[in-house]
């Protein structure tokens, strides 16, 4: 890195804490075009550290927010792939700017292991996660459609049939040219063409969204109704994130 790049730390707590205390995860830098800089992940037990080196000399507001949208996709993947867990909160505690002049920084008393136990089971779900950023990042489409089903895992209510279902209609979003009509109808015959579906295979869900779209907030969900709904979308998503994968790679 050159004097010209600065180096913006940023620190989050995970929560509950009993939830994290085997985590223990170091990365590569992962550089992003849409952002014009790298990203170092840490995660010790529960605290998550993010390095963003910018290439731009951005303002710290644009690195704050840009760090914390590269967080919130880093969690949305992680929740995804640990889906027989509820997602993990997060919220950032503090903050230090780190110029090139300047030698060492310690922040708060964040202990750094020497040879961080990438390989713990308790890491899978970060270290896939991380696998997909660029795709992610690249496409808002499949940026919405893990946000909407993370949602859907942590609703208690019938509401999470809605966000089950926006899951869906973000993944058929990515095929769709336009806001015609016509070409939302195209879009969803070239979507399920191209995954492997037909539109039966989601008329229960379909169902299930309308029937308590409007409902009463205290309506009780059917724990084998909406594990089901979950499973059938969740797998839904994984073929999205295949295809993106192998078109990212014939491109």
């Amino acid at each position: 890195m050159s004097d010209a790049v600065s180096t913006y730390i940023f620190i989050y707590r995970l929560a509950p804490e009993n939830r994290c205390n085997n985590l223990r995860y170091e990365s590569e830098n992962y550089f992003s075009e849409n952002f014009a800089a790298e990203f170092r992940l840490l995660i010790w037990q529960n605290m998550l550290t993010i390095h963003y080196e910018d290439k731009a000399r951005v303002t710290f507001e644009i690195a704050r927010r840009r760090a914390h949208l590269f967080v919130k996709m880093l969690m949305m993947g992680r929740a995804f792939f640990n889906f027989s867990e509820r997602p993990l909160d997060y919220y950032p505690t503090q903050w230090v700017e780190f110029q090139p002049q300047i030698q060492r920084v310690v922040v708060g008393n964040i202990s750094h292991e020497p040879n961080p136990d990438t390989q713990h089971p308790d890491n899978k779900s970060f270290s896939e996660s991380e696998k997909i950023l660029p795709l992610v990042s690249e496409h808002a489409s499949l940026r919405r459609a893990l946000e909407d089903f993370v949602s859907s895992m942590s609703e208690a209510s019938p509401d999470a049939y809605f966000y089950a279902y926006r899951t869906v209609e973000d993944i058929r979003s990515h095929f769709q040219a336009s806001d015609e009509d016509t070409d939302r109808k195209s879009a969803w015959n070239t979507m399920n063409n191209t995954l492997g579906y037909r539109e039966e295979d989601y008329d229960e869900l379909v169902r299930l969204s309308e029937k308590h779209r409007h409902g009463k907030i205290d309506e009780f969900i059917d724990p084998k109704s909406a594990s089901r709904q979950l499973a059938f979308v969740r797998g839904m998503l994984e073929r999205f994130i295949r295809y993106l994968a192998a078109e990212q790679v014939d491109a």
